[in-house]
Order: C-alpha cells, then sequence, then structure tokens
C-alpha cells in the first residue's frame, strides 16, 4: 500500500509474531485520539484490514482530504482505504500457494560474562565493607566454562508457514471465488507464537443486463500466544549469569541472589499464559439494478459482521507466590449495515454529469464480560478454571 498515495507511512506495530499493521494516511492527527483509517472491505464499512489476506486482495484505493469526508464524514478524518476482494472467472482454477519462513535474532544484548561479573560483585562488596560473595576459584571456574547464557534459553529460532489454496470458476452468468488461508508463526522467544485461519467466499450472478446480485463471506480465527509480555526477556538482562538456570530438585532456580528481584525468566516463559482469541464472521450482500432511466442505478447492500474477542491470561504458582490466578475477558460485537446507493452517470455531447446519493444506516451492538479467580484448585488447568 505504502506507495499508492503520497504521505501513506506503513509500519509495523512491534516484531512479535501476529503484530498489526498500523497505516498513517494523514499523520497524526491526535495525540490521544485513533489515527487509524477507515477500512471499507467490499463495501463493508469499518472493516479490521487484519483480518485480509493479502492474497485475496484485488484493488486498493486511498482517499484522502475531502474527498474521504464527502461521503463519510468525521469517520474519515484520518483517511479512508477501500479494498476490493479478488472474484471469481468462467473456467475452473485452482491454485496454492505456500511459504515457510525462519526468524532470528540477529543481534543479542551485550552483558558480562559470568567472570567479570563475578568480579565487580566482589569489587562492590570490598567497596561496601561486606562479605565477598564469591571466592578466587569460583571465578576461576566462572572465567574457564562460562556462567548461564540466559539469553540462549530465552531465545529460539523463530519459524512460520503459510499455506493459501484458491478455487475459482463459474458459468456465463454466475461465478464464484472460494480462498482458504492458514498462517502459523513460532516467534523468537519460546514459548510464544501467533496462528490464524481465514476462509473467504465471493459468489456474483448476472441475472441479465440490468440486474445482479453478489454475496461475500468471510470467517477469521486467530490466536496469540505469549506474545504481549516481556517479562522474560527483561529478567533475562537481570539476572546473573552466576546464578543456575535449575536448581537440585530440577525446576528453574527460584530467586537470584545477585542480581534481579524478580522471578526466573524461564518462569516467565513457562508459569503464565497470556493468550488472546479472536474469531470473526461477516456476511455481506447486495444487488445493482439498472433502473430505466438512462444511466440510473441503484445499488442496494446489507451487511452482518460478528466478532468475538478474548483475552486470557493465567498465573502459575511461581510467578504468583503461591497463589495461581486466571482472568477471562470476554467481548462480544455484532453490527447490522444496510447501504443504498442512487447512482447517476450520463454522456451529454463533450460533457459527463455524475452524482451518488447515499443512505446508510449501521446498528452497533456490544457485551463485555470479565471474569478472574484467585487460589485456582487445578492450576494445571490454567485459564480454563473460569
Amino acid at each position: 500500500m505504502q506507495g499508492r498515495a503520497a504521505g501513506v507511512q506503513v509500519t509495523q506495530t512491534n516484531g512479535a509474531p501476529g503484530g498489526d499493521a498500523r497505516i498513517r494516511i494523514r499523520g497524526a492527527n491526535s495525540v490521544l485520539g485513533n489515527n487509524n483509517p477507515l477500512y471499507i472491505v467490499d463495501g463493508y464499512v469499518g472493516a479490521d484490514f487484519n483480518f485480509v489476506n493479502p492474497s485475496d486482495i484485488e484493488t486498493i484505493q486511498v482517499l484522502k482530504d475531502a474527498a474521504s469526508t464527502s461521503i463519510y464524514g468525521s469517520r474519515g478524518a484520518n483517511g479512508v482505504v477501500i479494498i476490493t476482494t479478488k472474484k471469481g472467472a468462467r473456467g475452473l482454477k485452482v491454485n496454492y500457494e505456500g511459504q515457510f519462513s525462519i526468524s532470528e535474532n540477529i543481534k543479542r544484548y551485550d552483558v558480562l560474562p559470568a567472570g567479570e561479573f563475578a568480579e565487580i560483585v566482589n569489587a562492590r562488596a570490598t567497596a561496601t565493607g561486606s562479605g565477598l560473595p564469591f571466592t578466587a576459584d569460583q571465578i576461576a571456574q566462572y572465567k574457564q566454562n562460562g556462567g548461564t547464557d540466559w539469553q540462549s534459553l530465552v531465545f529460539r529460532q523463530g519459524t512460520g508457514q503459510q499455506h493459501q489454496v484458491t478455487v475459482s470458476g463459474g458459468g456465463e452468468k454466475t461465478t464464484y471465488l472460494i480462498s482458504g488461508n492458514y498462517l502459523d508463526q513460532n516467534g523468537i522467544v519460546n514459548n510464544s507464537g501467533f496462528r490464524r485461519y481465514i476462509l473467504r467466499t465471493n459468489i456474483n450472478t448476472q441475472v441479465n443486463d440490468k440486474l445482479s446480485f453478489r454475496l461475500n463471506l468471510w470467517g477469521t480465527q486467530s490466536k496469540n500466544h505469549n506474545t504481549l509480555d516481556g517479562g522474560a526477556i527483561v529478567q533475562a538482562l537481570a539476572w546473573a549469569p552466576t546464578t543456575p538456570a535449575y536448581g537440585s530438585d530440577g525446576m528453574p532456580t527460584f530467586t537470584d541472589p545477585i542480581g534481579s528481584v524478580y522471578r526466573n525468566p524461564l518462569d516467565y516463559l513457562y508459569d503464565q499464559s497470556i493468550d488472546t482469541k479472536r474469531a470473526s464472521l461477516n456476511v455481506n450482500g447486495g444487488l445493482n439494478y439498472k433502473l430505466p432511466i438512462k444511466g440510473l442505478t441503484l445499488d442496494l447492500q446489507y451487511a452482518v459482521n460478528y466478532l468475538n474477542s478474548q483475552n486470557l491470561n493465567f498465573t502459575g504458582k511461581r510467578l504468583s507466590n503461591g497463589v495461581p490466578s486466571a482472568t477471562r475477558y470476554s467481548t462480544d460485537q455484532v453490527t447490522l449495515q444496510n447501504t443504498n446507493n442512487l447512482n447517476y452517470d450520463v454522456k451529454i455531447g463533450n460533457h459527463s454529469i455524475n452524482a451518488v446519493a447515499v443512505l446508510e444506516t449501521q446498528q452497533y451492538t456490544e457485551q463485555n464480560l470479565t471474569a478472574t479467580d484467585s487460589g485456582l484448585r487445578f492450576p494445571h488447568e490454567g485459564y480454563d478454571n473460569i
């Protein structure tokens, strides 16, 4: 999209798997408000751009300035992005696309090796008049064998895969396109990842030279797992390289006597779950009819959009000092939209007349539910306790 219109900026909000794309068309108009443009997908106003698979996009149109506010009003103050998805064509066609990727942390944080760290800790102890935490033999062993490489325990090589199957076809009057997309990304931080499914169907029927029908349906489901918390990375830099990762009982070391007052980086990886699940279904249908008056066309469209979003958090015994807890926040949103367009487009001699009258209504309903519990009886069930 970047480069299609002057001033359009496309950036990734973060490097985590499933990170949303951020688009700015008219810059940052508000410090505290929403600067996102208005997205329109196949005529549905207010669509979520991150639910659109790029392989399904046929055209993208960017509206700025007065063009974006003339029809959409204040909703288009940050610009408007109009997306049209691909349609079917005559003749059966099956297409498959596959992608595989590898992600690496190209540069890790530069931290002191265990031997030098022990020497500095001893120097601080000497300066403050306290006892030396490390003996000369321990420092020599750290210099020879090294200590705990916390970053190696937190980071990994991330892998990703994406598969797209598209089936299209039709006859003289009716065409269809069905596409399915699967995306699976494993983050470069252990026990983190993103998974998404998208199914899209477009059906178009030309009844005669005046009347046509269309039906667009798409559904998505996604899950972010442990991509919103950086505690493991922070503690990997804070915990001393002289502290072993695991204790004699085989469990992660509970406390760090030298570096950090917080829990082991491994506990932030495996003793909590921070999940975001989203499921969406959109049904969008309409008709287009050429009225008896030359150049006058009526277009009617109805759409229903359902979105369920769940934020699921669990904190285990080790991170909660023996009091495991869970929180579940659920949101259900239903949007009903009706758009009526009356378009007059005629050419008279060397002149052309184009006029559009639009009547659009939207009904938006939202329900929220929050549940929290602590002291869970079955911690191994995680947030499924509630």
